[in-house]
């Protein structure tokens, strides 16, 4: 008895072991999809690992076991599930997928494809959408959007009543709303053109179908935002609409990461070191663009800081903080001021936080800069300006992976090669005099710069009286010069923007 009852709970020990390794063809079986070969789905990961940019911030994984095949309209393509991220509107649904077109096991062509679904579950039209053809009608509102390997937007399809409407497309961003609605008002203005047929774009304001919340508009959070756009014949925009998705509100860390600091007549400072890895999940849209949030109440200081983001710091690169930080999802950088821990004179600081790594390379980080608004206020602009460029070039290091525990490091690094960039800046915008902007943009430099060898200290003086024009000036000129724009009695004073 005991030995049937053994081969019993054996046989069905095997029993279950090939039902739970069959699983997933099973669920396959039930959704009607169809299991790719082994030599298919190895051929597009051999495909994937050759194409991708394994370095960039908007690179997207594949959920390589949950593939599967579809065989429609003459194609065969293998489509790849992707992470997916929440969404808090119940309007939209959202998935994204790797679609590789196979010929004789081979792939010939790769795309991401985001299908978004208004109101309505995509998964149930995945099949039917990716093999689309124009004449058909999917009971389907929405749109596919289609992105090469590397998440770089390609073209878009919008689907109303289930049928492709013609000059309509669509898109899906993710960022800070702020810096939506800066790219926004950038886009609205280029719409305003003349056409091959001498016509000129009316300017098109959008409406919105699903308002953003209130608590998306928190220190530090995102939006995602889908958008349709309707041309007439001459591509002029002729109506845009936009509809929140979804958004998001992480934590900003002031605990974590290297510390970095330029002062008055002392070096502010930060300790610790964090990292985390957030990769291969870029947000919809094709990773978006990176936070840059200025969260400056003081509105003085807020509005230089506005400016220096835009354009008016370029680093030797030809590049501005906001093309730096802009142009990819993961080099976030945030302003704030009034911290009650920054010192008297210490007049701003950065930390570089959640510093995220990709085959040993920086592939992201939080930039945190703080200003001591109540001191700066009260000064010239160009003590303002000044500040927020020295930060901002210690989160353009930390950007280029020039990261240390040491606070003096980056600023020997400035010594060494931003001075002149900080002092032209304050020349170029300010006309300040050319011995006076090089003295304000020694700065903060002071104590790294007294910790140098004779022999370096020297070849930096040299250096920067040659591209002054003349001698560079002593520690006691520089502290005059200082005194004087931090009193007021030289420079602009500083003023809020006019209120409209």
């Amino acid at each position: 008895m005991k030995r049937s009852y053994l081969y019993f709970l054996t046989i069905l020990f095997s029993c279950l072991l090939v039902l739970f390794s069959c699983r997933k063809d099973i669920e396959f079986i039930l959704d009607g999809k169809e299991s790719p070969s082994a030599s298919v789905l190895e051929n597009a990961k051999i495909y994937y690992m050759q194409n991708i940019n394994s370095a960039s911030v908007n690179r997207l994984d594949a959920k390589w076991k949950d593939s599967w095949l579809i065989k429609q309209n003459g194609k065969e393509i293998l489509l790849t599930p992707t992470p997916e991220r929440k969404l808090f509107s119940k309007d939209f649904d959202v998935r994204r997928y790797f679609a590789f077109e196979i010929k004789n096991e081979q792939v010939v062509l790769s795309n991401i494809v985001e299908i978004i679904g208004k109101g309505d579950d995509v998964s149930k039209h995945t099949n039917a959408l990716i093999s689309k053809s124009k004449d058909t009608s999917y009971d389907f509102d929405g749109s596919i959007i289609y992105y090469d390997i590397n998440y770089k937007y390609s073209h878009s399809y919008v689907y109303a009543e289930g049928k492709i409407k013609e000059n309509l497309n669509s898109s899906i961003l993710t960022a800070a709303y702020s810096d939506f609605k800066e790219k926004q008002s950038t886009y609205l203005k280029s719409n305003t053109k003349k056409t091959a047929s001498a016509t000129t774009c009316p300017g098109v304001l959008p409406f919105w179908t699903n308002i953003i919340p209130a608590a998306a508009f928190g220190e530090g959070c995102t939006v995602t935002i889908y958008t349709e756009t309707t041309r007439d014949q001459n591509g002029c925009v002729t109506k845009i609409t936009h509809s929140y998705t979804g958004h998001s509100c992480p934590s900003v860390c002031t605990t974590c990461g290297s510390g970095s600091g330029s002062g008055s007549g002392s070096d502010g400072s930060g300790s610790g070191i964090g990292s985390s890895t957030t990769t291969g999940n870029p947000p919809y849209g094709g990773g978006g663009g990176a936070i840059i949030v200025n969260n400056v109440k003081d509105p003085c200081v807020k509005k230089m800081v506005d400016s220096i983001i835009s354009k008016d710091i370029e680093f030797k690169t030809r590049q501005s903080l906001y093309i730096i930080f802009g142009q990819t999802n993961d080099f976030n950088l945030y302003f704030y001021d009034n911290d009650p821990t920054l010192s008297y004179n210490t007049l701003g600081t950065c930390l570089a936080s959640n510093l995220r790594y990709s085959q040993g390379q920086l592939s992201g980080m939080d930039a945190t800069i703080q200003l001591n608004s109540p001191r700066l206020s009260t000064m010239s602009q160009e003590i303002i300006a000044v500040t927020t460029v020295h930060e901002g070039i210690h989160a353009y290091l930390s950007y280029k992976g020039f990261i240390s525990q040491n606070n003096q490091a980056q600023h020997v690094e400035m010594l060494k090669s931003q001075v002149s960039l900080m002092a032209n800046y304050l020349i170029t915008k300010f006309n300040t005099p050319a011995k006076e902007a090089y003295a304000l943009a020694f700065n903060g430099l002071d104590v790294a710069f007294n910790e140098l060898t004779s022999a370096t200290k020297n070849q930096i003086i040299t250096e920067l009286s040659t591209s002054l024009g003349t001698t560079f000036p002593t520690l006691s000129e520089r502290a005059i010069i200082m005194a004087d724009y931090e009193m007021g009695y030289k420079g602009k004073k500083c003023t809020p923007p006019v209120q409209p």
